[in-house]
């Protein structure tokens, strides 16, 4: 008798502990959620290397000029400043991406990062 009420109990707990599963229809939107969540990280991270690729012809397309230049007047061009300004912008868009990170981390699901 005693191992009958102590089964019926454990019973009685495991139900109480579970979770009521969500219905189909909520899966099927939570699983859409996720999937357009996943399209647009995909997207942003396609124009970032589109951008980025944009950007490092862009540079080699100032420096060659630079050194055109530097043939042409036959005078050396100090591009240092340039360079440091360049890396500089850089620099600032990782520390950019990586607080845009942080704050997507800590955006629960579902919601949009502000």
């Amino acid at each position: 008798m005693q191992a009958l009420l102590q089964q019926q109990m454990q019973q009685v707990m495991a139900q109480q502990n579970e979770e009521p599963k969500p219905s189909p229809e909520e899966m099927l939107a939570q699983a859409e959620i996720q999937r357009k969540q996943i399209e647009v990280a995909q997207r942003a991270e396609e124009m970032k290397r589109e951008d980025d690729r944009k950007r490092d012809e862009m540079e080699a397309e100032l420096f060659i000029k630079l050194k055109e230049l530097s043939f042409k007047y036959q005078q050396p061009i100090d591009a240092s400043p340039l360079l440091d300004a360049l890396t500089r912008n850089r620099e600032l868009e990782r520390v950019d991406q990586v607080r845009q990170q942080q704050l997507y981390e800590q955006t629960p699901p579902g919601q949009m990062p502000a």
